[in-house]
């Protein structure tokens, strides 16, 4: 039906993030400078952010906070071991646990190790320090704080 569809017209190219194509879209998100180094505080605040992001769809899509310390816990393994590509691969089977994409910013990074690596160690970092922030407020709660 599409293909019958005069403004259809089918990409004589499939973008992805493990071709020619993703540098440039990477520089266009702002997360590879010009010179195709990477920005580290732009891959830092992106990461902050969906860091905060994850961790509220953790705790709305499980019903227990111990599946979602689980999880987190770990992330916290895979990070002392700084295996960043598994980080990765954990994040994105964690995203579709949750039956949701892996939002395309994370996933145009897929085929740039450096990025995952700043990436992720900025992404754990900041969910470690949400979590523990989480925790230290919960329990103030718990004590009429």
């Amino acid at each position: 039906m599409a293909a019958n569809d005069p403004a259809f017209k089918e990409a004589p190219f499939h973008a992805d993030p493990f071709n020619s194509a993703a540098p440039a879209r990477l520089i266009r998100m702002g997360i590879l400078k010009e010179d195709k180094s990477i920005d580290d505080m732009a891959v830092d605040v992106f990461a902050k952010g969906y860091a905060g992001l994850f961790f509220d769809a953790l705790y709305d899509f499980y019903d227990d906070k111990a599946t979602v310390s689980a999880i987190l816990k770990f992330f916290s393994k895979l990070r002392a071991h700084n295996d960043y590509f598994h980080m990765y691969l954990y994040l994105s089977l964690s995203y579709d646990n949750m039956g949701t994409t892996m939002p395309d910013p994370i996933w145009w990074i897929a085929g740039q190790e450096k990025i995952i690596a700043r990436f992720m160690t900025t992404f754990l970092g900041h969910l470690e320090a949400i979590q523990t922030n989480d925790g230290q407020q919960a329990a103030r709660r718990n004590c009429g704080e």
